[in-house]
């Protein structure tokens, strides 16, 4: 059997152990071991290292739902998702997306926002550090060009809508003791996750905001970004969010990486 097919058939087998075949039985020298029971030891420390990497990145949600939840919740996950890459860092950016189709958690709809904005918190602080556009880099495009100025975000900036108020249910988790009163009928929220001077932050912007900034993320030039701001708001002030955002380093600098 060819190498990559045996890696395959591992591979297969520690995710669903049905899989074990006579053929792939057949390259294991018994020693006294059968092939299942040796699958059985590989398939537990690749399960508890897969679980432990993603329970990681979800203090918040483990709160609000308990250990014993999100464990099994989780274990659920590992084994309907393999990771694709060998770096754990990067394992779990489905995990909202599976929480939201989980049964057990049908009766707590705000949970994948939380989910998803945990993530985003994660890989805010494992974004590369790329330096942010000063004010005076900008002050320096000619006003002819401003229209078609397409400002890029950071690498470790990230944008997140939701119904539910997730910032309320933040200070909630990380309160010392939580009073068991989680409101979560108070509106939605628009955040933005992002990493100023190498310390992950998060902050609640304005709806005309968010679809500004998204507008930009997405790659569309300056007008077009204000213009979906100001249908959502009209009071919407492009000076005022530039040097907000320029303030707070949102913005990747012209010409690329440090």
């Amino acid at each position: 059997m060819r190498l990559n097919k045996i890696q395959e058939k591992f591979r297969n087998t520690i995710f669903d152990p049905d899989a074990l075949d006579k053929n792939f039985q057949s390259i294991f020298i018994s020693g006294g071991i059968s092939a299942a029971n040796r699958m059985k030891v590989y398939r537990n420390n690749v399960m508890t290292s897969l679980s432990q990497a993603v329970i990681a990145v979800y203090p918040l949600t483990e709160k609000l739902v308990g250990t014993d939840f999100l464990k099994g919740a989780v274990n659920k996950y590992v084994i309907s998702n393999p990771p694709d890459q060998g770096n754990l860092n990067f394992y779990g950016a489905t995990f909202a997306d599976f929480i939201a189709d989980y049964e057990p958690a049908k009766n707590l709809p705000y949970l994948p926002d939380m989910a998803r904005l945990e993530w985003a918190w994660e890989m805010a602080t494992l974004a590369d550090d790329d330096a942010p556009l000063r004010p005076e880099d900008l002050q320096e495009t000619p006003e002819s060009d401003l229209p078609d100025l397409r400002l890029r975000l950071r690498a470790c900036a990230h944008l997140l809508e939701s119904d539910y108020p997730l910032g309320k249910i933040v200070d909630f988790c990380r309160a010392e003791k939580q009073d068991g009163n989680l409101d979560i009928g108070t509106g939605g929220a628009h955040m933005m996750i992002y990493r100023p001077k190498l310390q992950t932050q998060m902050r609640k912007i304005s709806e005309s905001e968010f679809i500004f900034l998204r507008g930009l993320r997405d790659g569309n030039h300056l007008m077009a970004a204000t213009e979906w701001a100001s249908e959502a708001d009209e009071t919407f002030d492009l000076a005022a969010v530039l040097q907000k955002h320029l303030q707070m380093e949102t913005f990747k600098a012209f010409g690329g990486e440090k």
